[in-house]
């Protein structure tokens, strides 16, 4: 996002980036953006994925992974907000297609 040569400009432009990586993604009120995949990239993670599940993790996947903690709880409302509404997503296409089969069989 900013060259090495901005981030070494003065206190003023250091403490903007400070603010920055200290945004609330979501909005305010929502906590700081959060992730458990650690120093790994997002592709490193899908690399590794791909390796124990045998395929490409689909992007659901990769997204849960990195957005949940070890009990299985989201690591904040943002993220889990954002899992409920692709399960509705998934869900519906899902449920459209079995419509779309059962019609032509019967």
């Amino acid at each position: 996002m900013y060259g090495i040569a901005r981030w070494h400009t003065g206190p003023l432009q250091s403490g903007l980036l400070n603010l920055d990586r200290h945004s609330e993604t979501g909005g305010l009120g929502t906590g700081l953006s959060k992730h458990t995949g650690g120093s790994r990239s997002t592709v490193e993670h899908s690399l590794k994925m791909a390796k124990e599940l045998h395929r490409d993790p689909y992007s659901w996947e990769v997204f849960k992974k990195l957005h949940k903690k070890k009990d299985e709880t989201f690591v904040d409302a943002r993220s889990q907000s954002i899992n409920k509404c692709l399960g509705l997503r998934v869900n519906h296409i899902v449920s459209g297609d079995i419509r779309r089969i059962l019609k032509m069989l019967f």
